[in-house]
């Protein structure tokens, strides 16, 4: 009994390789092509359903497509007008090249298998990452261009506090030719915890100031810290 060896589509189509057993053809249908067709996304559904007609016709080993007008029309199950409009409009996306025969020879379809297309643009090859392509189009992967890197957005620091020895408020006030007793200035605020009032202290040296205008305002009068500090009775 004769034997029809189809592979892998059981719909007879012109790909024909040859004379199979008992000379019946052999059907060739790539499953790259059809894999590759199912993953794209032209502008219309009509588009979609032709590329997907298109894949299988199309012949693997020796890259054979070129199925009639008409044949087309009764696979994607549309008119022949709408046929050619959906042709011309995949080549213009990229999604195939189009080699017009003459009235010997039907026209070839090379299918731009390995290639992902969004209906715009058709440039992003599949690696072993393959891009998904949906609603947004893939990033950067193909083309070799990394997507920018937003800077992690830097909270400004405070600077921190740190408590001023004697000798360096010492030093600061020789600086300012003041008569603060610098001693007594550490000895105040370190009994406060370098609190002003209720905030913590954030410059010692605008505290030194302040003490100068203090004691300048007082006309040569000791200053309320300078009367509380006073230690004179204590001597002798």
């Amino acid at each position: 009994m004769p034997i029809i060896c189809i592979l892998p589509s059981t719909l007879v189509h012109e790909n024909l390789l040859g004379e199979g057993i008992y000379g019946f053809p052999i059907l060739h249908m790539s499953f790259k092509a059809a894999a590759w067709a199912i993953q794209q996304a032209p502008r219309t559904a009509h588009e979609k359903l032709l590329l997907i007609v298109l894949a299988d016709y199309h012949n693997e080993e020796t890259g054979q497509c070129n199925p009639s007008l008409t044949r087309l029309a009764e696979r994607a199950l549309c008119a022949r007008n709408t046929v050619t409009r959906a042709l011309a409009s995949l080549e213009e996306q990229g999604f195939l090249i189009r080699r017009r025969g003459t009235y010997e020879r039907s026209t070839q379809y090379d299918l731009k298998i390995g290639q992902v297309h969004t209906g715009t643009r058709s440039t992003q090859e599949l690696g072993p990452e393959r891009c998904r392509v949906g609603p947004q189009e893939c990033k950067g992967r193909s083309s070799g261009v990394p997507e920018p890197v937003s800077e992690p957005r830097k909270e400004p620091v405070s600077k921190r506090f740190i408590p001023p020895t004697v000798e360096q408020v010492k030093k600061y006030c020789q600086s300012r030719d003041n008569r603060i007793n610098a001693s007594h200035f550490v000895d105040f605020y370190s009994s406060k915890g370098w609190m002003v009032g209720k905030n913590k202290m954030k410059d010692w040296e605008a505290a030194v100031r302040t003490w100068e205008r203090n004691q300048e305002n007082s006309n040569g009068k000791p200053t309320l810290e300078e009367r509380l500090n006073d230690t004179s009775w204590m001597d002798g």
